[in-house]
């Protein structure tokens, strides 16, 4: 309604000025479609502004439209003709703008009727918000859900599913596949010797040499660390031989590293399908006893053979030793602290297992994880640790320290109800809004539906729930949603390479954001130095722990060490006393 005070045409000058400030593009179109009125903010979407009243432009007739499957978008099927047609609003539809320049714009289409104090009809009122940099993020998060940052091939997630997906295939059509796994030989003494940057460099060079060797249609998978694994279609005992004595030959050329000519050499296992294992993960067992046999003999290339089946002595003698290791309560919580950025304030610990075996010194997660896994041994091993971390905490709490906790559980555990039921009972001794359960996100996208169940319990009792290790599984914001999630830790495989790396930049940046705009909080694992630290900060990061601030400490160290915050300062700024006291 106009201002009394204001005379009509003021009105309507200040109206129109409010429509040129809007960030997208707002236009009115007449009962035919043709258009009447435009903002100036109409061209950024468009590329030019549509022609007023002109019948070239009716429904923008001039522009080439897209559903958001790619589709041509007939004119009269557009969000301003279904309106007029209909009388309807459609609100919030994906479509692409071609522009008159062959760009191509994403946008959200609004558009609603416009009705006389009689209801007839007018026209429609139009507004397109441009998403293009949002649709480029998430296309960049989806590339980088099932690829590696460093290589930019595959990772193991996308091995798995490409490899689900031929034995479905491949079921069907009778054709065999080839699935090899490699692991550099003498890579760890490259980075002891010449620092990670070299070991990346060598790393890095592995994706041409394998790409090279094998075919198109092959799919080579970087799954950590110095191992690969290539998926060879189509491909039987005979080529699967072939292919792999053309890797050991390429691996085995020297390395151009930093001015330094360097060599690794590489250990092939080989399984092959059908026969070596009816699904991918057997394959992959497989495959990776192979290659071990194929290490202990110096041979370069093995084959899987029935007689490996099992695993080594040694391998069972040990996940023995760790079951009994669980049941007395022979194991050690470390727990990493976790800063506030906004005040640099510790606000709360990661609890993290450790293994103090006599003869092998103290095994970390990194070699303990894979045995508990490999071994059925995840329930056991997390009913004990969420345990001894919460009687840490309540030992916390009654000597006047109230910290955060947060702990890591499996989906296994999730999924047993009698240890989730023994967890669940735990937390009633204990102020739940001062817990966070971290899920990996490889273990979240194994089972989304049935992992939101198991977390409902915690989150009805206050708990909050954190995506661990974002960015490394087969995911993306979708299940980020799914699960309802309060919290998502970015990788440290993105972390360590900031601020140098553009792409370790990139992909943090662009989780900072979406994951901002859902209204969650972002905790950076791996912080290692202080441009990682001055990068994290700058860019809005709400949490970080890493070795930069403090390594895992058992709990006597952990105490002395928060009772030295006051007055000590880190090489950048003060982290002051504990943020929450009592």
């Amino acid at each position: 309604m106009d201002d009394p005070a204001c005379p009509a045409g003021q009105s309507q000058a200040f109206l129109l000025q409010v429509l040129d400030t809007l960030p997208a593009a707002a236009y009115t179109c007449d009962v035919t479609g043709l258009i009447t009125y435009c903002n100036r903010n109409a061209v950024d979407v468009w590329g030019r502004t549509p022609r007023i009243n002109d019948p070239a432009d009716r429904f923008c007739g001039s522009y080439r439209l897209y559903y958001a499957d790619g589709r041509l978008m007939p004119h009269d099927e557009c969000w301003m003709a279904r309106t007029l047609r209909d009388r309807a609003s459609y609100n919030g539809q994906e479509v692409l703008i071609e522009q008159p320049n062959g760009g191509i714009r994403w946008a959200l289409a609004h558009a609603n009727p416009m009705l006389d104090a009689e209801g007839r009809l007018l026209g429609a009122s139009n507004v397109l918000v441009d998403i293009t940099e949002r649709k480029r993020i998430e296309e960049e998060l989806a590339h980088q859900a099932t690829h590696d940052a460093l290589t930019g091939l595959a990772n193991r997630s996308k091995l798995l599913h490409a490899l689900d997906r031929e034995i479905a295939d491949a079921g069907r059509r009778g054709g065999p596949f080839a699935l090899i796994l490699l692991d550099l030989d003498g890579f760890k003494r490259i980075n002891d010797t010449f620092g990670h940057e070299a070991g990346d460099a060598v790393l890095a060079q592995m994706r041409p040499r394998l790409q090279k060797v094998v075919s198109k249609q092959d799919l080579v998978a970087r799954l950590g660390g110095d191992e690969f694994g290539i998926l060879l279609r189509g491909a039987d005992e005979h080529r699967a031989r072939r292919v792999g004595a053309a890797i050991v030959a390429s691996i085995g050329l020297p390395l151009p590293v930093g001015g330094r000519r360097m060599a690794v050499g590489a250990s092939l296992g080989v399984a092959t399908w059908p026969g070596q294992g009816r699904d991918a993960s057997e394959l992959l067992r497989h495959a990776d006893m192979a290659m071990y046999a194929a290490k202990r003999a110096r041979s370069g290339l093995e084959v899987y053979v029935e007689s490996r089946r099992g695993p080594c002595p040694d391998e069972r003698s040990l996940a023995c030793e760790l079951a009994q290791a669980i049941d007395r309560g022979a194991l050690e919580l470390h727990y990493q602290p976790i800063v506030a950025v906004e005040t640099w304030k510790v606000v709360g610990v990661e609890a993290l297992v450790r293994w103090p075996h006599p003869e092998r010194s103290l095994i970390h997660p990194v070699d303990l994880m894979p045995l508990v896994e490999s071994h059925g041994l995840s329930t056991q091993l997390d009913h004990w640790v969420f345990g001894e971390a919460m009687r840490q905490q309540r030992a916390w709490r009654e000597g006047g320290l109230a910290l955060e906790l947060s702990v890591n559980l499996s989906i296994e555990s999730l999924l047993d109800d009698r240890t989730l039921n023994a967890m669940l009972e735990m937390i009633e001794e204990s102020p739940p809004h001062r817990l966070t359960v971290e899920l990996s996100e490889r273990s979240a996208v194994s089972d989304p539906k049935r992992a939101q169940q198991a977390l409902d319990h915690f989150r009805a009792l206050g708990v909050r729930v954190a995506l661990d290790d974002y960015g490394t599984g087969y995911s993306g914001l979708d299940h980020v949603k799914l699960l309802t999630v309060d919290e998502v830790k970015l990788d440290r495989s993105f972390v360590r390479g900031l601020p140098g790396s553009t792409t370790d930049a990139r992909i943090a940046e662009a989780v900072l954001s979406l994951s901002h705009a859902l209204g969650l909080v972002v905790t950076a694992e791996g912080a290692e130095d202080e441009e990682a630290l001055g990068w994290l900060e700058a860019h809005g990061c709400d949490r970080v722990q890493g070795f930069c601030l403090s390594e895992p400490l058992p709990p006597d160290r952990l105490a002395a060490w928060l009772e030295s915050l006051d007055g000590l300062h880190t090489r950048r700024r003060p982290v002051g006393p504990l943020a929450a006291q009592g």
